[in-house]
């Protein structure tokens, strides 16, 4: 059963002016939640959420699978000096930072900002409840990410079973309040 749009709750932060990305490069999706979680990253691609979807499941696939996942962070040092936290990597995990906005274009036409204009003053909070494709595509539209470890945690094991439905706080940082988006709900 999912419920109605939900609430978002605004706290004032920042502010932050600039965006850093990179490809993550995982051995199944085991602790990438938590990276996302605790860089401030969210996802940039559909196709990387259709790939994360079709790993999911009786087949196991998400555990060994190679996940190369396009990701974001906002920033208040800008590209030069972007604050990725290499140290909370797993063995098998990998961060490839893009500084050259030619290289972004390829990964991602249309999308190469390094700036945040207007700044990101605002972050928003968020409790989604849906399987894991409603709520994987509520975190790709509205550039959010799990809050907690917790519900980065909630997100990972959904993958063992995707079609249950699971409650989780998301987080985006915003430079305006605004309404948040979500995917079209699920007939049940």
């Amino acid at each position: 059963m999912f419920i109605e749009e939900p609430e978002v709750e605004y706290t004032q932060t920042g502010p932050w002016r600039f965006y850093n990305y990179a490809l993550l490069h995982a051995g199944g999706v085991d602790h990438v939640f938590d990276v996302l979680r605790y860089d401030s990253a969210h996802l940039l691609r559909q196709a990387d959420v259709d790939d994360l979807l079709k790993s999911a499941g009786d087949s196991m696939e998400h555990v060994t699978k190679r996940f190369t996942l396009l990701i974001c962070r906002r920033d208040e040092k800008g590209v030069t000096k972007p604050g990725w936290t290499y140290q909370r990597l797993l063995k098998d995990q990998e961060i490839e930072e893009i500084k050259d906005p030619m290289k972004l274009y390829d990964y991602m036409p249309g999308f190469t900002g390094f700036h945040a204009k207007p700044a990101l003053k605002w972050q928003g909070r968020c409790d989604v409840t849906g399987n894991l494709a409603y709520v994987l595509n509520t975190m790709l539209l509205n550039r959010a990410m799990p809050e907690n470890e917790g519900d980065a945690h909630k997100i990972e094991q959904a993958f063992y079973h995707p079609e249950q439905e699971i409650t989780v706080k998301l987080t985006s940082y915003r430079a305006n309040k605004d309404k948040w988006s979500f995917p079209p709900k699920p007939k049940v």
